[in-house]
């Protein structure tokens, strides 16, 4: 198969990480087509105006799959593509209201597109059916030789605060306020506060550290995938609804869960109690090699493409 896997920006790194994967596990092509560039700077094969035109145009003729993130738009500027192509359409982060959510799906369903999302928080949009969850692939052991380069552990001789990474894309949505007051009340932790860094300097930063705060409101992202990928306990408040499908379909909650009410106890008890970091971390680890490796994650989508 040859596939070409289209977005704008930011989807977390998820088309390159997608394409990479399938071209070192499998014997498909698949190459990752980005509009724009931002300060994040995630890898891509191809970025719009910057290519080679006829190599791109002779691509797009012949592609088996057309992988598309978000919205339709994406698809737009790249030229001719090939009308016999099967379509992905790949949801992910917040979804609108219910009403928008429901005319989407229509306009998705109008158009042929098989319907797929990134988190499990958005099922109802792909009927609750959870082979259409495509978990966000990560190559588990190059995280981990990041952090064997950076992390310095605490020991007796050479003491150091714990460390809690926050990487928030909007601080208003991702509660960063509160915890940098509920940090400020505890000497012993420190915040490394990850903001407007390229994607690499993030990952350096972040593996330094020994818990993650992801998000509230949302099921955990990518931030919460990464601290995992280190080996660190982290933090977020999925949804009552999110938590039940979690639940039902992973069998236990690899995060720990924390309200605006709780976010100061649960970093208190994080910060003294080793025991229960390490804890949360093997639960962590143990998730993330069961669904988010990415050689896992190849095989799914691989079954999702030849099934069409």
């Amino acid at each position: 198969m040859i596939i070409a896997d289209i977005t704008s920006a930011d989807t977390g790194g998820q088309s390159y990480k997608l394409t990479k994967g399938i071209n070192t596990h499998t014997i498909h092509k698949a190459r990752s087509f980005v509009k724009v560039l931002n300060y994040i700077e995630f890898p891509y094969d191809i970025l719009h105006g910057r290519h080679d035109i006829e190599y791109v145009k002779e691509y797009l003729q012949h592609t088996d799959i057309i992988h598309c993130h978000n919205k339709y738009r994406n698809l737009d500027g790249w030229g001719q593509l090939n009308k016999s192509a099967k379509m992905v359409i790949h949801q992910h982060g917040r979804f609108p209201d219910k009403d928008l959510r429901s005319e989407i799906k229509k306009a998705d369903e109008k158009r042929n597109a098989y319907r797929i999302v990134s988190t499990l928080n958005l099922l109802n949009y792909v009927d609750n059916d959870i082979n259409r969850w495509l978990p966000a692939p990560f190559f588990i052991k190059e995280m981990e030789q990041i952090k064997k380069e950076n992390f310095i552990p605490s020991t007796t001789r050479h003491p150091r605060k714990i460390k809690i990474a926050h990487s928030p894309t909007r601080r208003d949505y991702k509660n960063t306020d509160l915890l940098i007051e509920c940090v400020n009340k505890i000497p012993e932790l420190d915040l490394v506060l990850i903001e407007n860094k390229p994607y690499k300097e993030a990952l350096r930063l972040k593996s330094m550290c020994d818990i993650t705060f992801d998000q509230m409101h949302l099921c955990y992202g990518n931030s919460g995938i990464e601290g995992w990928c280190f080996g660190q306990a982290v933090i977020c408040q999925p949804t009552d609804t999110a938590r039940e499908i979690i639940k039902t379909h992973i069998g236990y909650e690899p995060y720990i869960y924390a309200t605006e009410d709780t976010l100061l106890s649960v970093l208190k008890e994080l910060t003294f109690d080793s025991g229960i970091r390490n804890h949360y971390a093997e639960l962590g680890s143990k998730y993330i090699r069961q669904w988010h490796d990415s050689k896992f994650v190849t095989q799914r989508i691989i079954n999702i493409y030849e099934n069409l």
